[in-house]
């Protein structure tokens, strides 16, 4: 059955078979278009492969079955916000993914990011301090921090978050961004 298919595809998805995993999703959904967690996996997998246009519609299907899903809210905010330059789109689902699971440190990532982006340094950097105690080890919330403390005057203390990120396997675009900043 379709959950079967669901397993399948976070076995190949933990096997690194993006693709396969991909092809799985989209079999379970048409057997039964209703998984959210379907929804989620597929969207996530679009997001990592860069296929953005996808993974916003794999998130919005799911919204559309549970509008108050604050993950796929926030999961969808964030490719807003960081690779469709939608600041104000980004802005409603975050806020409602943040008043939904006020805890959680991905959507408080995501509020604090849409802060620094949007030139609310300050308050980026109090929700970001806030975040890293609490999740030292998290390479993206030590990046975040380190730009906003940069963006915020303090270059020895961005710089030095940005090298914890980088400590902690910050990759991609973001690690590139990171050393640019480094002496």
């Amino acid at each position: 059955g379709n959950l079967s298919y669901y397993k399948l595809a976070y076995l190949a998805n933990l096997r690194h078979e993006k693709e396969r995993a991909i092809t799985l999703l989209q079999r379970a959904l048409e057997l039964n278009d209703q998984l959210i967690a379907a929804h989620q996996a597929l969207g996530s997998l679009y997001e990592q492969t860069g296929a953005y246009a996808k993974a916003v519609q794999s998130y919005e299907r799911g919204l559309q079955i549970e509008p108050d899903h604050a993950i796929l809210l926030n999961n969808l905010g964030w490719i807003k916000l960081v690779h469709m330059q939608d600041p104000a789109t980004a802005y409603v689902y975050i806020r409602k993914a943040a008043s939904l699971m006020p805890n959680d440190p991905d959507v408080r990532d995501s509020l604090a990011w849409w802060y620094y982006q949007n030139g609310d340094i300050e308050r980026a950097v109090l929700e970001l301090r806030t975040l890293i105690q609490a999740h030292p080890t998290r390479a993206l919330y030590q990046f975040h921090t380190g730009m906003a403390y940069l963006a915020h005057g303090d270059r020895s203390t961005g710089q030095h978050h940005l090298r914890l990120a980088l400590r902690h396997g910050l990759r991609g675009e973001a690690a590139a961004q990171a050393r640019g900043q480094l002496p």
